[in-house]
């Protein structure tokens, strides 16, 4: 017999693959951890997306590596543009690993008691898909040295 989270987590990934259908947008998935990638071309840096379901804690986990790394040079400044970037956001997050300089943007939303629709996850699509478009060519230019971290916060 199929568990009640079980059900409700398969609702949920349908939910996210038809939202994602509705757009045109280029994706696989990973049946076995409830997981779907988009793949984007923007107009400055690729736009990689990862929507997985977590059936035992009943949330949806939305994931976005950034396509560069700081340099180690340029690491702490990352981390200080990211945390900037961060507080003004109401959803999501930018994090970064300062060992590696990797650099991910990250949404998480409970599903718990709640009926999931396309669009409560074309939601979360769009949030992530435009935070990390505004976002991260801004902090590739500080990790360039483009923009210092004070011409990076006066952007916003």
């Amino acid at each position: 017999m199929i568990s009640k989270e079980a059900k409700n987590a398969a609702v949920v990934f349908k939910a996210i693959c038809d939202a994602i259908e509705e757009r045109n947008w280029k994706y696989e998935t990973n049946l076995d951890t409830l997981s779907a990638y988009v793949f984007l071309n923007t107009e400055d840096l690729p736009l990689n997306l990862s929507f997985s379901v977590n059936m035992k804690q009943e949330i949806v986990e939305v994931l976005s590596l950034l396509p560069f790394e700081f340099r180690p040079e340029k690491r702490v400044e990352g981390a200080i543009a990211c945390s900037f970037v961060t507080l003004m956001l109401r959803q999501g997050a930018f994090v970064t690993d300062y060992d590696s300089g990797s650099t991910w943007f990250r949404l998480a939303a409970s599903y718990r008691d709640m009926v999931v629709t396309k669009d409560f996850i074309g939601w979360l699509l769009t949030i992530a898909a435009v935070c990390v478009d505004h976002y991260n060519d801004k902090l590739y230019m500080v990790d360039r040295g483009e923009l210092s971290v004070s011409d990076f916060m006066k952007l916003f």
